[in-house]
């Protein structure tokens, strides 16, 4: 039985041992919860926030998430892509979502603000006019990624080639400017 939340604060819980109702969740606030190896699918997150959560290998697919803001969340190990679409919209700060799958994910609205992003498969990801700001991008794959519009600012690790993805309009800082141009071999010297 599907249930509606509103405006609700959950704290300091390990949803693993207290199974977290299938319903919508709007304007509430988790803070400190492990979600960790749950089943998730189909639930449904407007206008909530996520602080010091810990989402590692969730089961996710056809969960949406709308106007969500995630602050110092583990999201290691997730298949973004298996996320509905349906006004899906994502503010991380700080986070981590190393070792996850983007590959073909399309937000209406995606931010990025620190964290790390290693070993993240972005391909064929439509990120466009997305903002990722300092973030760490070691080992992360960009193939046929569209990233027009988007902002590269202070992003550490940020190897991809412009030939190979959408880049147009792209704002990138020159921290970050060394990464696109090792797919042509080019030296850079300081």
């Amino acid at each position: 039985m599907m249930e509606d939340i509103y405006d609700q604060a959950f704290s300091h819980q390990k949803f693993g041992n207290t199974k977290l109702k299938k319903g919508t969740y709007e304007s509430c606030r988790f803070e400190d919860c492990d979600f960790q190896d749950l089943h998730l699918s189909q639930y449904t997150f407007i206008d909530s926030e996520f602080q010091d959560c810990d989402f590692s290998n969730i089961r996710w697919k056809e969960s949406q998430f709308q106007d969500c803001l995630f602050t110092r969340c583990k999201l290691i190990g997730l298949r973004f892509e298996e996320l509905s679409r349906f006004g899906l919209a994502l503010e991380l700060r700080d986070c981590r979502v190393d070792y996850s799958s983007m590959f073909g994910f399309a937000p209406a609205r995606f931010k990025m603000t620190g964290g790390s992003a290693v070993e993240v498969d972005f391909s064929q990801a439509q990120l466009q006019s997305s903002t990722f700001e300092a973030v760490d991008f070691a080992n992360a794959q960009f193939d046929h990624t569209n990233l027009s519009q988007a902002q590269m600012i202070d992003c550490l690790n940020l190897v991809l080639n412009p030939a190979e993805n959408q880049v147009k309009g792209m704002s990138v800082s020159k921290r970050s400017l060394p990464g696109l141009l090792i797919p042509y071999g080019l030296k850079i010297l300081e």
